[in-house]
């Protein structure tokens, strides 16, 4: 890992099972892309909080987070998605 996602992963601190795993910098636009992956086997249902076995994830997608100095900062990851009810 470079040092620069290790950075990003501890500012960001999204928890032990996700991982910084790219970071991209366009200085042209002023825009750092910081691409995000969830490590882990089981993630918590969202209604009920049990952690449950993931099974795939989703399409990739961005949020926009805070700027970094002058830079836009994105949130690029694929969530996963939890097997449900005997799914």
């Amino acid at each position: 890992m470079s040092q620069i996602s290790e950075l990003f992963e501890h500012v960001l601190n999204f928890g032990p099972d996700w991982q910084v795993t790219n970071v991209e910098v366009d200085d042209a636009s002023a825009r750092v892309d910081v691409h995000v992956e969830f490590t882990g086997f089981k993630a918590p249902c969202p209604d009920t909080g049990q952690l449950l076995p993931i099974y795939d994830h989703r399409e990739q997608r961005q949020w926009r987070h805070l700027n970094m100095m002058q830079y836009q900062t994105w949130i690029v990851c694929s969530l996963p998605e939890i097997q449900q009810n005997g799914m």
